[in-house]
């Protein structure tokens, strides 16, 4: 669970998830991405696809929706792996 703060910067919601799930800061990259709720789908259609939170005005509006809506932050990781060739 987030407790997301105005003024909340891309950077730190990434490093909050970091934090939270115990990730390698230096390693492993994280994408947020929420879907919208259900009053919002309704509306729009359900097959919207997830929202993706990638820079700071995203988490701006992220903020705003979850003043009046649950909203739910899917944290995924991608580890980056060095390869290296023997010759």
């Amino acid at each position: 669970m987030f407790l997301v703060h105005d003024g909340c910067t891309h950077g730190e919601l990434v490093e909050m998830a970091k934090e939270d799930y115990d990730l390698d800061k230096k390693t492993e990259m994280v994408e947020l991405t929420y879907s919208l709720p259900n009053v919002i789908l309704e509306q729009m259609g359900h097959d919207t696809l997830p929202m993706h939170v990638t820079n700071d005005r995203q988490v701006r509006n992220l903020i705003e929706l979850c003043k009046t809506h649950i909203v739910r932050i899917c944290v995924s990781r991608q580890c980056q792996v060095d390869y290296k060739f023997l010759v």
